[in-house]
């Protein structure tokens, strides 16, 4: 797997958007594998962690230019389940942070 110059700059952006909110984040996923020695198949995209809550949104919508309604899941998207409280609760009883 090698990764694209589109890759780094969109890694890039997005540390200087989660700079300027100062929030901490953290590189998930094939691309963080890839970057720390253990590559495996990459599925063209980037995936983050980060520790946004509510009061990030209207300057990250105002930063990214968009409205809020494009950023957040809608009732239809199948994010949404990840979001529930259980899922969260669950995933938290897992964390080894």
């Amino acid at each position: 797997m090698e990764l694209d110059a589109d890759v780094y700059s969109a890694i890039a952006h997005f540390d200087t958007v989660m700079q300027q909110l100062d929030v901490r984040y953290a590189l998930v996923g094939s691309v963080a594998r890839y970057l720390y020695g253990e590559p495996r198949s990459y599925c063209g995209d980037i995936d983050f962690v980060a520790d946004l809550n509510v009061s990030h949104l209207e300057p990250l919508c105002q930063i990214l230019d968009t409205k809020a309604n494009q950023i957040l899941p809608s009732p239809l998207d199948m994010l949404c389940e990840w979001f529930s409280e259980e899922v969260l609760e669950s995933t938290r009883d897992r964390c080894m942070c």
